[in-house]
């Protein structure tokens, strides 16, 4: 009896047991920090790069080491922390430091510390499943007064032409400050002096520069804020100047649109050209679908026409020949003074309208369709017999 109820409580352990090993399982590692993965940060020669990496894990996740490279000038480890020590490599001895929980700072850097900086955490989850999460940065470092552009300066230019905007529509001369080397957008903004001796931010970063759209001409100036001086690694604000020749702006954004409008003009004219030639096409077929739609027609009633017409004859040929036919009338009267055998003779005729009878063949002959009314009398003398017949062709009726 012991051994069943164990088997029956096993039965219900196991289960249990099991969706505790589930829960406890589950992977919970994130990271915290403000450093999303792939980005790129900016440094200085001389500072101190501090690369904030942070995470939280479950509490039942055992981290087994971290690993920080390192991918620039050459491809190494740079150090390692594992059972609660922190080891630089030799490259890295002395200038970095440890961060709880995942974080380096690196000091002092020059301009051969340019690269990617990736961080491996590693370690076991709670079914000793083994797991490694890792975020890399890339580091692009100015040197010290060295204006991070192709050639280390601050270029200010004028487009030559105007430009269209696709936003406001409006004409205006681009300017263009600078022809910057950083991976990403720089980490400040350029300052705009403008003509009235304002100062104005930068439209768009596009290509390296940033760019203004102006619409009037004057004097324009480009500079580095005081503010962001040590962003860009200087310390003194670099500015460049350019003059606008008023009369000439003006006039160029006159004519950019007036060829504007002449343009839109002449899409105008086209559109319209467009639209008659197929207003033109289309009165043509409506034409031409009419005149045979007319045709058509025509034929039709000519041939009811013709029709009516052929009608109208062979009533008028019915209508003779019926009018013919009543107006013929057909008539005989007549006797015999003595019979013989054979066809008996009338030779005396009374009347004979449309000469139906011959008197030679004793025949009469209808030559009207129509209904025949015949009557006639036959005497016999004393002690004789008379047997007469009327026939039609050579049948006795």
């Amino acid at each position: 009896g012991n051994q069943s109820v164990l088997k029956f409580q096993r039965m219900w352990l196991t289960p249990f047991a099991t969706l505790c090993v589930l829960a406890l399982g589950l992977h919970a590692f994130e990271w915290t920090n403000d450093v999303p993965d792939l980005s790129v940060m900016y440094a200085c020669v001389g500072d101190d790069l501090r690369l904030p990496w942070n995470f939280s894990s479950s509490p039942t996740d055992r981290i087994l080491d971290i690993a920080w490279l390192f991918n620039g000038r050459s491809h190494e480890e740079l150090a390692v922390h594992s059972h609660g020590n922190f080891n630089p490599l030799a490259a890295f001895t002395g200038r970095v430091t440890f961060e709880e929980p995942a974080g380096i700072v690196l000091s002092n850097i020059v301009i051969g510390d340019a690269g990617n900086y990736t961080v491996e955490v590693s370690g076991l989850n709670a079914t000793m499943d083994y797991f490694t999460e890792r975020h890399t940065v890339s580091v692009q470092i100015g040197d010290n007064d060295q204006l991070m552009t192709s050639d280390g300066q601050l270029h200010l230019e004028s487009h030559p032409q105007p430009i269209l905007s696709q936003m406001t529509g409006e004409w205006s001369f681009l300017l263009t400050c600078g022809n910057f080397t950083y991976i990403s957008d720089p980490p400040f903004d350029v300052e705009w002096s403008t003509p009235s001796g304002g100062m104005v931010n930068s439209t768009e970063y596009k290509d390296g520069q940033f760019v203004l759209h102006v619409t009037r001409g004057g004097d324009y100036a480009c500079s580095i804020p005081q503010e962001a001086l040590r962003q860009a690694c200087l310390h003194v604000t670099p500015r460049e100047k350019l003059h606008l020749d008023p009369v000439d702006t003006r006039f160029s954004l006159m004519e950019a649109r007036q060829q504007q409008l002449q343009q839109e003009n002449d899409n105008m004219k086209s559109y319209i050209n467009t639209l008659e030639s197929r207003l033109d096409d289309k009165n043509s077929n409506l034409t031409q679908s009419m005149s045979a739609e007319s045709k058509r027609m025509n034929d039709y009633v000519h041939a009811l026409e013709s029709r009516l017409d052929n009608k109208d004859a062979g009533l008028t040929q019915s209508l003779q020949t019926v009018t013919g036919k009543v107006n013929q009338q057909i008539a005989f009267s007549g006797y015999a003074s003595s019979i013989s055998s054979g066809v008996i003779i009338f030779g005396h005729v009374h009347t004979n309208v449309g000469s139906p009878y011959s008197t030679s063949t004793g025949r009469f002959t209808a030559k009207v369709s129509g209904l025949y009314f015949f009557n006639f009398n036959i005497r016999a003398s004393d002690g004789h017999t008379v047997i007469a017949n009327v026939t039609k062709g050579n049948d006795i009726l």
